[in-house]
C-alpha cells in the first residue's frame, strides 16, 4: 500500500559510473531532490545535463556556482523560454544568419530497422530571450531535430535546450545524446537485468540502500575488463557460477 520509491541519480556518461543518488521526498518531486544530489558531486569541469524537470533557474545557478556547466532541456514547463527559443531558430532558419553566431551538425544512424537523422543547431549569445539575465551564464540555445523511420513509419521531433557553454553544435549534440545514457545504460539495465521495478522492499531505508547496491554492482560489472563482449546478464550469471570471476569483479574496489 505504500507508494514506490523515486530516486534521482547522477550518471557519468563517459565512464558508465553511478556517482550518487537522492530519494525524492514523499510530498515533493525531482525539483527539490536535484539540488541535494548536485551538492554531493564535484562539478568542476563537468557538463551537467538534466531533462526538462530540472530546467530551473536555481538549479542552473547552483551548477555554475560549483564551477560546472549545464545543458538543460526546455519544454512547455518554461513557456516564455520555450517560445523565445523556437522563435529565435525560426528567424535564423528563415532569414539567414547575418550577425548571428550559428553552427550546425548532423548525424545519421541506421540500426535494426531504425533510421534516424539528427540535426543540431546552436546559437551562441542569442537575442530576444525574455528574462535571459535571470538564467545564470545562459550562453547558448540549442535545437535538435530528429527525423526517424522505424519499420517504415516516419516521425519527427524537435527538442530545445539551453546551455552555459559557448560550444559548437557538434559538442551540444554529443552532450544531448550522451544524456540518454542514463536511460539506456543505467535505468533500463537495472530493470531488465536486476529486475529493479519488481522489488518490493519497504522496511526502513532498505529500498534506497538496495538501489545503491545494485548501482554499485552494475558499475563493477561494466568496469570488469576481461568480459567486454559479454552482456551484463551473462556477467551476473558468471559471478554466481565462478568464484574466481566474482573475486575479479570485487577486486576492483580499492
Amino acid at each position: 500500500g505504500r507508494s514506490p520509491l523515486h530516486m534521482v541519480s547522477a550518471w557519468a556518461v563517459e565512464n558508465h559510473l553511478s556517482l550518487g543518488q537522492v530519494a525524492t521526498d514523499a510530498k515533493s518531486n525531482e525539483i527539490t531532490a536535484i539540488p541535494e544530489l548536485l551538492k554531493l558531486l564535484d562539478l568542476e569541469g563537468a557538463v551537467v545535463t538534466i531533462d526538462a524537470m530540472g530546467c530551473q533557474k536555481e538549479i542552473a545557478t547552483g551548477i555554475v556556482r560549483e564551477k560546472g556547466e549545464y545543458a538543460l532541456a526546455v519544454k512547455e514547463n518554461q513557456p516564455h523560454l520555450y517560445e523565445d527559443i523556437g522563435r529565435a531558430f525560426d528567424e535564423v532558419l528563415e532569414d539567414g544568419e547575418p550577425g548571428v553566431d550559428f553552427t550546425t551538425s548532423q548525424t545519421e544512424e541506421v540500426r535494426s530497422g531504425r533510421q534516424e537523422t539528427r540535426t543540431c543547431c546552436v546559437i551562441t549569445n542569442p537575442a530576444g530571450i525574455r528574462d535571459m539575465g535571470l538564467w545564470t551564464k545562459l550562453t547558448a540555445i540549442c535545437m535538435v531535430a530528429s527525423e526517424r523511420v522505424i519499420n517504415g513509419v516516419p516521425s519527427h521531433e524537435v527538442r530545445y535546450f539551453i546551455g552555459s557553454v559557448a560550444g559548437t553544435a557538434e559538442e551540444y549534440l554529443r552532450w544531448v545524446r550522451g544524456h540518454w545514457g542514463i536511460e539506456n545504460s543505467l535505468h533500463w539495465v537495472l530493470d531488465v537485468c536486476f529486475r529493479e521495478d519488481d522489488q518490493r522492499h519497504w522496511a526502513g531505508h532498505s529500498a534506497a540502500n538496495l538501489a545503491w547496491i545494485r548501482k554499485l554492482a552494475l558499475s563493477l560489472l561494466k568496469a570488469e575488463p576481461t568480459s567486454k563482449a559479454k552482456s551484463i546478464n551473462r556477467r551476473r550469471h558468471l559471478a554466481g557460477w565462478r568464484d574466481d570471476y566474482l573475486l575479479q569483479i570485487l577486486a576492483q574496489i580499492p
